[in-house]
C-alpha cells in the first residue's frame, strides 16, 4: 500500500511539476495557500498520506515561484522561495523516517519564508486583498 501511495504521489507531483511555471504568479500563489493550508489540517489530523502529497505539492509551487522571482530580478524572493521548497521536501523526508517533530519544524521552515517574502513584496489594497508590490 505505501508503494502503491508512492507512486500516485509522484504522479501528482509530476504534473504539478510540469505545469506550475508556467502559470501565472497568482494562481502559484493561490495554489502554494491551499496547499499549505491543506498540510497544516492534514498535520493536525495526523494524516501523513495527505501531509506527504501536499507538501510535494507546496514543493512544486514554490519552485515556480523560485522561476518566477529569478526572472523579475529578486534574488532575495528566489532564494526564500528556494528555502521554502526545500522546507517542503524536508517535510516528506522526516515522514518517511517516522519523525514527526522534524516534519513540523520543517514546515516552520516554509511558514517563515512566507511571511519574510510577503513583508517584503506585498501589500494589501482598499479592498482588503494582497497585491504584488512589483509588476509581473
Amino acid at each position: 500500500m505505501y508503494r502503491i501511495t508512492n507512486i500516485l504521489i509522484g504522479a501528482v507531483v509530476s504534473v504539478a511539476l510540469a505545469t506550475a511555471a508556467d502559470r501565472p504568479f497568482q494562481e502559484i500563489m493561490k495554489a502554494a495557500a491551499g496547499a499549505n493550508n491543506n498540510v497544516r489540517k492534514a498535520m493536525t489530523d495526523k494524516d501523513n498520506a495527505k501531509i506527504t502529497a501536499e507538501a510535494m505539492k507546496l514543493k512544486a509551487e514554490f519552485k515556480a515561484m523560485e522561476k518566477y522571482w529569478t526572472k523579475a530580478g529578486k534574488a532575495d524572493a528566489a532564494t526564500w522561495s528556494k528555502t521554502a521548497s526545500t522546507g517542503a521536501a524536508n517535510v516528506v523526508k522526516a515522514l518517511k523516517k517516522n519523525d514527526m517533530a522534524k516534519a513540523d519544524a520543517a514546515f516552520k521552515t516554509v511558514g517563515g519564508t512566507c511571511k519574510t517574502c510577503h513583508e517584503a513584496y506585498r501589500e494589501k489594497g482598499a479592498d482588503g486583498k494582497f497585491l504584488n508590490k512589483i509588476k509581473s
